[in-house]
């Protein structure tokens, strides 16, 4: 069974995100950026959900150590950040999908399903990039 990797420091987000896919997947929970970076080398999840503002271990120094730990690991950011700088630093370093709350829960699943079926080398590549700013 595949496993997902719920990383946000509100349990309310993590124990919604964990009804919303436990009956297809392990789910693990951390709440923040230093147990999950624990987590993903002990218990090796196959995708990450990864807020960006988190206490201590933000979410894009969370991404980082993550992706030294598992390179090809799949990493969706969940965050309520919008600013398009911070969706783009997440994506230029290695981010899979940025994705803003309040989310829809069946557009995430199907995502969540389409991203665990091509695997990472094909998870991992971006067919767009951001604009640079002038």
């Amino acid at each position: 069974m595949k496993k997902l990797l719920i990383v946000d420091d509100e349990p309310d987000i993590r124990r919604t995100l964990s009804l919303l896919f436990k009956d297809s997947y392990e789910v693990l929970e951390a709440g923040d950026g230093n147990e999950a970076v624990r987590l993903a080398g002990s218990r090796a999840p196959d995708l990450v959900f990864l807020d960006v503002v988190m206490p201590g271990m933000d979410g894009l120094a969370a991404l980082e150590s993550l992706k030294k730990v598992r390179p090809n690991m799949i990493v969706i950011m969940l965050t309520g950040e919008q600013e398009i700088a911070v969706a783009k630093e997440a994506l230029d370093h290695g981010a899979s999908m940025y994705v803003t709350k309040p989310y829809e829960p069946n557009f995430l699943r199907a995502e969540v399903e389409r991203l665990l079926t091509a695997g990472p080398a094909k998870a991992n590549e971006k067919p767009w990039r951001v604009a640079e700013e002038p």
